[in-house]
């Protein structure tokens, strides 16, 4: 029961017991009438000034509690005529006004860290309480959906940790999970940054100091014996009986140059001239090539299938080193189609218009394909599963299309089929 219906209660009450007081009064005629109307005069007026020292001042701090549920900071309660009252109501503005002012500052900051999240470079995922993803800024949903498989590993990755997380197109991200607490739970949180440039650049600079100086040594070696071999065979050409001896030293001498061609396969990563790049129709370029795709598989019994649709759209390219990486790709192509026993591997290269509008180069093989593991490490310089691979072959076209700053992704599908995924 509410204190007003109390109050009104006690008025019926006591203007019962008023009435009651002067029909008594009044049956025996004496003054007893008018004091008992005066006494009940009396009664209503204090009443009344009761409710306007305690009701109201109430009812005001009813309108308060109120505004707090309503969050209405806008609003403020006016005075009742009583200083202790108005004392209590003048503190309750002064809170409004300080709530009021700490909920722009904070609406604020909230939107200059939101601001500050989806423009950030990196990805940030921020988890709700139950583990599920509550904030993904432009740059985390960008990594999410070109890496698959990221999403579950960010979710096994303890707070406090850092790990690479290396993609089906050989990009390297740096993983880390860090915790916030928030209205007493803690959330976790990850940042995601894409540092395969930084892991490219030091690969390359350190694979092409290794490469010059044992091309330098071998180099060096081979020539001498190269000259060696030749003069011995020269001598031995006057001299019966050294047959033997000729093929021999003919032996050692093909091997040096063999050796000497296989080093220089290594230089050839490490002298990658700058790419030139000029618009260029990609689906004509596809086409042009396409003579000699087809005899990189007609070498291995291999069929290569070339073709490009109409509306392929132009890129900047440069047309050299995009066919010498388009040429390595499909070499590994066939060299998977090549590993069927059954005799019926095959290589497509097409050239379609993305969803984006970009131009996009695909090769496909039916060989046996490549698993999760392995496709997170062919693009990793020297890294080969063939008996006489070099491990250069995938590496050179990684530094080519990052020079054409292109999109590409290496991975077999459900369907079975590998595809070298090229998006300029």
């Amino acid at each position: 029961m509410t204190l007003r219906l109390l109050f009104l209660v006690l008025v019926v009450i006591v203007l019962a017991l008023g009435g009651v007081a002067a029909v008594a009064a009044y049956s025996t005629g004496s003054v007893l009438f008018f004091i008992a109307e005066g006494m009940v005069v009396i009664v209503l007026l204090f009443l009344i000034f009761f409710y306007r020292r305690i009701m109201r001042p109430l009812n005001a701090l009813a309108n308060g509690l109120d505004i707090l549920r309503a969050q209405d900071w806008n609003t403020t309660l006016r005075h009742v005529g009583q200083s202790e009252v108005d004392n209590i109501v003048d503190t309750f503005n002064h809170m409004l006004v300080r709530l009021k002012d700490q909920r722009i500052r904070y609406e604020e900051r909230s939107r200059l860290v939101d601001l500050l999240i989806q423009a950030a470079p990196v990805g940030v995922v921020i988890l709700d309480f139950d583990g599920s993803s509550e904030v993904v800024n432009d740059a985390g949903h960008a990594l999410l959906d070109a890496s698959p498989g990221l999403d579950t590993f960010l979710h096994g990755l303890a707070r406090g940790k850092t790990a690479d997380f290396i993609t089906n197109g050989g990009s390297t991200l740096r993983c880390s999970c860090h915790s916030f607490v928030d209205r007493g739970i803690t959330h976790s949180f990850y940042i995601v940054e894409d540092i395969t440039a930084s892991v490219s650049a030091a690969e390359r600079a350190a694979y092409e100091k290794i490469i010059r100086i044992i091309s330098h040594e071998v180099n060096n070696t081979v020539a001498g014996l190269g000259s060696a071999f030749d003069t011995i065979g020269f001598v031995l050409a006057d001299i019966p009986g050294m047959d033997d001896c000729r093929a021999l030293i003919q032996s050692c001498a093909g091997r040096a140059r063999s050796l000497s061609t296989f080093i220089s396969r290594y230089a050839e990563v490490v002298k990658i001239p700058a790419a030139v790049l000029v618009d260029t129709p990609v689906g004509r370029f596809v086409s042009r090539s396409a003579p000699f795709l087809q005899s990189i598989g007609a070498q291995a019994g291999i069929p290569v299938e070339v073709s490009a649709d109409d509306d392929v759209p132009a890129a900047p390219v440069d047309s050299a080193l995009l066919e010498q990486a388009l040429v390595n790709i499909v070499k590994n192509a066939v060299e998977s189609a090549a590993s069927r026993h059954d005799g019926s591997g095959c290589v497509t290269v097409t050239a379609t218009r993305g969803a984006d509008g970009s131009a996009v180069i695909t090769v496909t093989d039916n060989g046996p394909g490549i698993s999760p593991d392995k496709s997170r490490v062919i693009f990793t310089p020297f890294y080969t599963d063939k008996p006489m691979g070099q491990g250069i072959g995938l590496t050179f076209a990684r530094d080519i299309l990052s020079r054409h700053n292109a999109r590409f992704t290496l991975a077999t599908g459900p369907d079975s089929l590998t595809r070298f995924t090229i998006v300029l």
